[in-house]
């Protein structure tokens, strides 16, 4: 389920296994947010992301991945959880060459993989 792919690498997925997403590493920030979206989102009073730019992610198994509208979804944020046991997963912000990605550091094989 959550392996790492090898050292240049960090493979994120969500509990089951179904949806899963690679990042080029090093990973480019870790954030901790405490709106209201991300607690909607999450389901808990906060949300711990690792934020990836998008030339340096690869949907590894994106098929397995939903993205639903959301009540409070901010404009510019697409928000996507497995649709097989329905984990947060993935979050997309902007487009072409300005695209992030943020995943839930939670997700990631490795702990010391990711920025602190």
């Amino acid at each position: 389920m959550k392996n790492a792919t090898n050292s240049s690498q960090a493979l994120a997925s969500c509990r089951c296994g179904e949806s899963m997403v690679t990042a080029a590493k090093p990973l480019a920030a870790r954030f901790i947010c405490h709106c209201i979206f991300c607690q909607e989102f999450t389901g808990l009073p906060f949300s711990d992301v690792t934020a990836v730019r998008g030339r340096d992610l690869e949907q590894t198994r994106a098929g397995h991945i939903s993205y639903a509208k959301w009540r409070r979804l901010p404009p510019n944020l697409s928000r996507g959880r497995c649709g097989k046991c329905n984990e947060p997963i993935l979050e997309q912000s902007g487009s072409g060459p300005l695209t992030t990605y943020f995943v839930p550091t939670a997700r990631f094989a490795a702990e010391v993989e990711l920025p602190p």
